[in-house]
């Protein structure tokens, strides 16, 4: 063995600047290919847990429809008391039961009061407010509470203006005015009534809290989709019931709510923020992803598939969709 010479420098092992440029550059391109597959696989998620959602209220559709042979109505008039006529229960409260929510809906008492009662009191207003996970879309970038629709009373002065819990699904109002399956006020659709078959009708579909940027320039009122509420239709301010804030139409252009003359509506329209289409619950209890580039949705000719699939009766044969 040699012993080092005296004045000999230990070789230092490691990266050149040079290396550790490479290194760092190859790491950030890894990490640039990685996100978007993150990302994806985060949506894909998000939206298969907004399928079970809407999975789980086709099975309450049906479970109401069993019990009471009838579907739920969008709202319910209270027709005993003019000065509270502004202040409806939804089909969001009627699902309750059917949703694991039955010590909520026993709470609310929707036999004997109306949500005029729930919010006035402030005991008892944090139950119009609960966020409810089966109505929620976790996609929707909005907190529980939608804050775009509070609860508004114009006939009571002295009444405190609130937020409700927040709902992505609305039902399927028809292509015009109650042509679909939740009519409104108080009336109700049979099965028996759905002549063009529960696999060729929307039930319930998305509907997306923030203003879509492919959404045309609008001087309408309603200026963004504004998602829905699951309780009660509020008063709009202006004494006019709104169930607008819990059912959709087809007549509106998915996503943008183009509906070919006059100002879009997309507060009226079907819509969500996933990418490419909007999530609906069909009659038969099959949810189908229908792309946004789907034929039709014009309030005026020329109709075509989407705006019969809002209708349940118009006898218009459909073939893949």
């Amino acid at each position: 063995m040699f012993a080092r010479g005296i004045g000999m420098r230990a070789r230092r092992i490691g990266f050149t600047l040079i290396e550790l440029l490479v290194v760092i550059a190859i790491i950030a391109i890894l990490i640039a290919l990685l996100l978007p597959a993150v990302q994806q696989a985060r949506e894909a998620a998000r939206r298969t847990q907004c399928k079970n959602n809407l999975k789980q209220l086709g099975l309450a559709y049906h479970n109401y429809e069993s019990t009471y042979k009838a579907l739920p109505a969008a709202i319910y008039l209270n027709l005993q008391s003019a000065t509270i006529a502004n202040s409806l229960w939804a089909w969001g409260t009627m699902m309750l039961p059917y949703v694991d929510q039955a010590p909520l809906f026993n709470s609310l008492n929707t036999s004997n009061k109306q949500p005029h009662d729930i919010g006035r009191n402030a005991a008892t207003r944090s139950l119009l407010q609960t966020p409810l996970a089966a109505f929620i879309c976790p996609t929707d970038l909005e907190p529980g509470l939608n804050r775009n629709r509070p609860y508004i009373q114009t006939a009571d002065p002295a009444f405190p203006l609130f937020e409700m819990g927040k709902s992505n699904y609305t039902c399927n109002n028809g292509d015009a005015g109650d042509t679909g399956i939740c009519m409104s006020p108080n009336n109700n659709t049979l099965l028996r009534d759905v002549t063009d078959g529960l696999s060729n009708t929307f039930f319930v579909g998305e509907r997306r809290s923030l203003k879509d940027p492919r959404q045309l320039p609008t001087t309408s009122q309603v200026t963004a989709p504004w998602a829905a509420v699951w309780a009660s239709t509020e008063n709009d301010g202006t004494g006019i019931r709104n169930v607008w804030a819990v059912a959709s139409k087809t007549e509106y252009k998915i996503q943008t709510g183009e509906g070919g003359t006059g100002d879009p509506e997309p507060g009226q329209a079907f819509s969500s923020q996933h990418v490419g289409g909007v999530q609906f619950l069909m009659g038969d209890g099959a949810v189908r992803f229908i792309s946004d580039n789907i034929n039709g949705g014009w309030k005026t000719d020329p109709k075509g598939t989407y705006n019969y699939l809002g209708d349940r009766a118009d006898g218009k044969a459909l073939g893949e969709f």
